[in-house]
């Protein structure tokens, strides 16, 4: 068993799936990703691309899939300096600069040529102008075959005479990850201050090269023989929610409630962490685990959970698509204590981290249930912490910048947790398929969420029977989001 002070120090999700590896014996050397001796225009697409390519067309272009972030920017930004670090960025990642294209039954990553990035701005009267308007953008869709896969638009506030921006970049998942954002910021702050940096070694048409060697050998394969069995058992997810009779059945229309401020102690978090010999992580998806039961009214439960998929030494400063989807499949009964479910909770991520690398397209290849259109047929809910913060916010001199939330108007499944440790805390929102949920549900299901955290930072002896969650009815439209 790993220590807890082994739990604690690793980086990300990924770094605990290398101590797991480690513990159990399995040899990494010899699988690093190396670049490609010849690298041509076009390559294959990547299996998660082409999944992403299939889910575009069941989709009908809708923004699904894309990854709208924004910035509060106070400071005179200057957008030249802005463009000229994004247009270096985008030079460097070929995967900023690829297409999609479906020739002869196969799908293609394109890379286009090296061009200037031209952010577009906007003149805006003010900050609630600005952040409409930024919302509206997040709501465009991509083109896979035309591109750029790659927008940035600053929004100016006129009445702060250029001291106050709201910068929107969004990058769709086909070529970007949540790993790939904090890789673009780094150099981001480093080329706006005038540093330079060292050449690419490692492109992601290497990955997507490596991944198809890898799928051919043992390991894929005992990933896969894992993946079929555990998948084939598992148990058809009930729904979540209520149907909404406002909104078409099987829409992709979804919304997102940021979590109050301070609604979440980070510091409560760690040290209940420490007191399980657990990670904040597990903490955090063993109340996720709960408020679905209490929600749901079922105790086989089924969570989608993002990896990073980057335990491979040359990934580490790779700009793709990488990441990749774990089933973790907790069986929960009413006698269990709080303190049983994180534990359990545990070992359901190290079983799934140690078969992190079997795409999730093909881990569910073998399953034949069915659900939502364009929806995965495992789970319902999804849970994502990013524990590592962005490096840069605060080191470009004479700019105060913060995270703004904007949101695609859409939702991957029916529910997903998105939280995000920042300096000032744990921060983050629920999304919702709008078909599942309306606001009035969503506010509840947002007290059973924090009602389970409670439990589990202060209850872990309480036996789960015992914890009380709230139904989720629907009976109001969709907030409209800030």
């Amino acid at each position: 068993a790993l220590t807890y002070e082994q739990l604690r120090t690793a980086p990300h999700v990924a770094g605990v799936a290398g101590l797991v590896l480690g513990a159990r014996g399995v040899d990494r050397t010899g699988h690093s990703v190396v670049p490609a001796t010849a690298r041509g225009k076009r390559q294959p697409a990547s299996i998660g691309q082409q999944a992403l390519w299939y889910l575009d067309q069941v989709h009908g272009g809708a923004p699904v899939y894309a990854i709208p972030v924004c910035y509060r920017i106070r400071g005179p930004l200057d957008v030249r300096r802005l463009d000229a670090a994004l247009t270096t960025i985008v030079a460097r990642h070929d995967a900023l600069r690829t297409v999609l294209l479906q020739e002869g039954g196969r799908v293609w990553q394109d890379v286009r040529p090296i061009a200037t990035v031209r952010t577009e701005v906007v003149g805006v009267t003010d900050l609630d102008e600005a952040a409409q308007r930024a919302q509206q953008a997040a709501q465009e869709p991509f083109d896979l075959r035309a591109g750029p896969l790659l927008r940035s638009i600053v929004f100016r506030c006129d009445d702060r005479a250029g001291e106050e921006w709201l910068w929107l970049l969004d990058v769709h998942h086909a070529v970007f990850d949540a790993w790939s954002l904090g890789v673009l910021w780094r150099e981001f702050t480093a080329l706006y201050s005038g540093r330079t940096l060292p050449d690419v070694a490692v492109q992601y048409a290497d990955y997507a090269a490596w991944q198809r060697q890898w799928l051919h050998g043992t390991e894929a394969a005992a990933q896969r023989e894992h993946w079929r069995a555990r998948l084939t058992e598992s148990p058809k997810q009930p729904p979540l929610g209520q149907a909404n009779p406002a909104v078409p059945a099987k829409t992709t229309d979804g919304f997102a409630v940021p979590l109050p401020q301070g609604s979440i102690d980070a510091a409560a978090v760690d040290r209940a962490a420490r007191e399980y010999r657990s990670t904040p992580f597990a903490v955090l998806l063993a109340a996720f685990l709960l408020a679905l039961r209490g929600t749901s009214g079922t105790d086989d439960l089924v969570v989608g959970v993002p990896v990073a998929c980057r335990n491979r030494p040359g990934t580490e400063n790779i700009v793709g698509y990488l990441v990749n989807t774990v089933a973790v499949r907790l069986r929960l009964h009413g006698t269990m204590t709080v303190r049983e479910v994180v534990r359990a909770t545990d070992a359901g991520m190290a079983e799934a981290l140690t078969h992190q690398e079997l795409p999730f397209a093909d881990a569910v290849d073998a399953a034949s249930r069915g659900s939502r259109g364009g929806d995965n047929p495992v789970f319902r809910a999804m849970f994502a912490f990013q524990s590592t913060p962005l490096d840069g916010l605060d080191s470009i001199d004479g700019l105060n910048i913060t995270e703004h939330l904007v949101h695609s108007g859409t939702a991957k499944t029916s529910l997903t947790w998105n939280a995000r440790l920042e300096p000032a805390g744990i921060v983050g929102e629920i999304e919702h398929a709008a078909d599942c949920f309306d606001a009035a549900a969503a506010q509840r299901w947002q007290g059973a969420l924090l009602e389970s955290l409670d439990a589990v930072l202060t209850r872990p002896d309480k036996p789960v029977d015992a914890l009380v969650n709230p139904g989720v009815p629907s009976t109001v439209a969709p907030p409209t989001l800030p």
